[in-house]
C-alpha cells in the first residue's frame, strides 16, 4: 500500500460541491452544477467473510479455520438531498420522472472556482448511477410553526465509487535513460505473482542509445508504482534496432521492433526478482507470421493486437507460435499503422497514416472505419476505446476527435490552452478518468479528465506542481486500479529519454 502524505487537510461538508451527469459522463452531455443538493452518507458492502473450517484433530467439539471465503461486493446507495424549488421541476424529479442513467460527482475545494470541474482538492465519482426511491418531506404547513423548506430524497444505486485528486509529474531515471522512451504499459490484471497489496508492475522500452558504441535498447520496470526502477537490454535486438512497443500477454513480456521487424518475448515472472544473483531474463524473437514491421501492441491480457508499417493487423495468443496475420492491409489501403487499442479480445481499433481507421468487433476480422474524420494529408497517432462504440483519436496536426457510433459520425474536441501541434498519446483509466498526451510549442504537454472528456484541463492541475521539461511524450499507459496514476515516456532532450509517473500530488 502507498504511504499516506503526512499534510493533512480535512475535509468539510461546506467546502463540497455537486455535479450530476444525466446519461453518464459523456463528451457532449450537460454537465449540471447542483448548489442545493447534498449527497448523503453512502454505504458500500464489500463482502462479508465466510470461514472455512475442519475438525480439530486434538479436541472435540473444536474446529479449525484453514480459509476463507469472501462474499460478493454490493452495490454503492447513498441519497441525494435536494430543497425543492417552488418554480422549476428539481433535478432529482427528473432523474426519477426519466428514470435515466446518471453520473454523480462531489467535489471539495478551496480557493477554486466551485463551478469548475476542473478544479478541485477532491473527487468522489458515483459512476453509473439510477434512482431506487423518490422522497419528500411533509409539502404543506398545519401551522405557523411548521413552516420549512422542503426536501426531496433520490435513493440511488452505483456501479462504482472511486475518488480523484489532483497529481504531480516526476521524471525517473534521468541520468539513466539515454535513448528515447518509445512505450510505456501498466500491467492490467493480477495473478498469483501480484500480492493483494502491492502495486502493478510498469514497464517502458527505448530507443537504442546514440553514442560509440551504441547500445541495444532496454526495458525498464518498476514494482512500486514508478518510485524505483530496474533495467535490463533487451538483447536479442542489434544496437542500431529500436524497441517501439511493449504490453504484458498473459505470462509473457512482449517487445515489438520496426527496425528488426520482429517481436521479442520474456517470461515475466522473473521480472518480480530482479535482485537474484545472476539474475538474467531470457528473450526470444521472432518474426514468424509477420508480413511487414510492427509499430504499435495492444493486450487484452491473453491476446495481443499488433499492427504493422504497412497496414497488417495480427494476433498473438501464444508467443512461441507466432503472430497471426488478422488483416493483410486491405482494410487500411497499406498505409502504415500507427497505434492499436484493444478494449478487450472482440473490440479492436487501429489508426494509422492518410486519415487511417480500421476496426474489428470480434477480434478476428477488420473493416474500415464508416468515415474519418481527417482527409489523406493528416496522419493519426494514437486512438484510445473508452466503449465499444465510442473511439478518441489524436492526430500529427494537433487535433482531436471522438465518436460514439463506431466510426459513423465524429466530433472535434478542442483542448484548452494553447493549440497543440501534435497529438501522441491518449489513454483512460475510468469511464470518467483519462489523459492525452501531446506537443505545444515544442513542449510536451498532458491534459486530464475528470468528466468523460466534457471537459479537459491542463496537467498539473495546481501550479505549484511543474511538469518535467520534455520535448514529447509519445507514449502513454494508465493504471486500471488508480485513476490519479498514469506513466509517460518520451524524448527529454537530443537523444535523451524522459520516463515521467505522473500520481497523487501529495505524496
Amino acid at each position: 500500500m502507498d504511504k499516506q502524505s503526512m499534510q493533512y487537510v480535512p475535509a468539510t461538508t461546506g467546502k463540497a460541491r455537486t455535479f450530476v451527469i444525466p446519461g453518464g459522463a459523456r463528451y457532449g452531455r450537460d454537465l449540471h452544477i447542483t448548489s442545493f443538493m447534498r449527497v448523503d452518507s453512502g454505504s458500500k458492502p464489500l463482502g462479508d467473510i465466510t470461514p472455512i473450517r475442519i475438525n480439530d484433530p486434538d479436541k472435540y467439539n473444536s474446529y479449525l479455520d484453514v480459509g476463507e471465503i469472501r462474499g460478493s461486493a454490493g452495490r454503492v446507495t447513498t441519497q441525494l438531498i435536494e430543497k425543492m424549488p417552488i418554480d422549476l421541476l428539481s433535478t432529482i424529479d427528473r432523474l426519477a420522472r426519466r428514470r435515466i442513467g446518471f453520473d454523480v460527482h462531489v467535489q471539495f475545494g478551496e480557493c477554486y472556482d466551485p463551478k469548475d470541474i476542473r478544479q478541485f482538492s477532491k473527487g468522489v465519482v458515483y459512476e453509473d448511477a439510477t434512482g431506487t426511491s423518490h422522497d419528500n418531506e411533509p409539502l404543506v404547513a398545519l401551522d405557523d410553526g411548521e413552516d420549512q423548506p422542503i426536501k426531496e430524497t433520490l435513493g440511488i444505486s452505483a456501479a462504482r465509487v472511486y475518488k480523484y485528486v489532483p497529481m504531480a509529474y516526476r521524471e525517473k531515471m534521468a541520468a539513466t535513460i539515454l535513448g528515447e522512451i518509445t512505450d510505456v504499459a501498466i500491467k492490467r490484471t493480477r495473478d498469483c505473482n501480484d500480492e493483494d497489496d502491492a502495486p502493478l508492475p510498469m514497464f517502458a522500452v527505448s530507443a537504442a542509445e546514440a553514442g560509440s558504441p551504441s547500445t541495444g535498447p532496454y526495458i525498464f520496470w518498476s514494482l512500486d508504482n514508478g518510485a524505483s526502477w530496474n533495467y535490463h537490454a533487451v538483447d536479442t535486438l542489434a544496437s542500431d534496432e529500436d524497441a517501439v512497443g511493449v504490453d504484458v500477454l498473459g505470462g509473457y513480456i512482449i517487445v515489438i521492433s520496426e527496425d528488426a521487424g520482429s517481436f521479442n518475448y520474456t517470461e515475466i515472472d522473473d521480472f518480480y526478482f530482479p535482485d537474484e544473483v545472476g539474475w538474467d531474463p531470457a528473450w526470444t524473437e521472432l518474426t514468424t507470421g509477420l508480413s511487414d514491421n510492427p509499430k504499435a501492441i495492444s493486450s487484452a491480457g491473453l491476446v495481443a493486437f499488433v499492427c504493422g508499417d504497412a497496414g497488417y493487423v495480427y494476433k498473438i495468443e501464444e508467443p512461441s507460435e507466432g503472430a497471426v496475420a488478422l488483416d493483410e492491409a486491405e482494410a487500411s489501403s497499406a498505409h502504415a499503422l500507427n497505434d492499436i487499442d484493444a478494449l478487450n479480445s472482440k473490440y479492436v481499433v487501429a489508426v494509422g497514416d492518410a486519415g487511417t481507421i480500421v476496426f474489428s468487433t470480434d477480434g478476428e476480422s477488420f473493416a474500415t472505419s464508416p468515415s474519418t474524420p481527417v482527409g489523406v494529408e493528416v496522419n493519426i497517432n494514437a486512438v484510445a476505446m473508452r466503449y465499444e462504440d465510442e473511439w478518441w483519436i489524436g492526430c500529427d496536426d494537433g487535433t482531436v476527435y471522438m465518436t460514439t457510433d463506431a466510426g459513423v459520425h465524429w466530433v472535434q474536441v478542442v483542448m484548452p490552452g494553447t493549440t497543440p501541434t501534435a497529438i501522441n498519446a491518449i489513454g483512460w483509466s475510468a469511464n470518467s478518468i483519462g489523459y492525452i498526451a501531446g506537443v505545444v510549442n515544442s513542449a510536451a504537454r498532458v491534459w486530464r479528465t475528470v468528466c468523460g472528456g466534457i471537459k479537459w484541463g491542463v496537467q498539473p492541475q495546481q501550479s505549484r506542481f511543474s511538469i518535467p521539461s520534455a520535448l514529447n511524450f509519445n507514449a502513454l499507459a494508465v493504471s486500471k486500479e488508480d485513476v490519479n496514476l498514469c506513466l509517460l515516456g518520451g524524448l527529454d532532450s537530443g537523444s535523451d529519454g524522459a520516463l515521467v509517473v505522473g500520481d497523487e500530488a501529495q505524496t
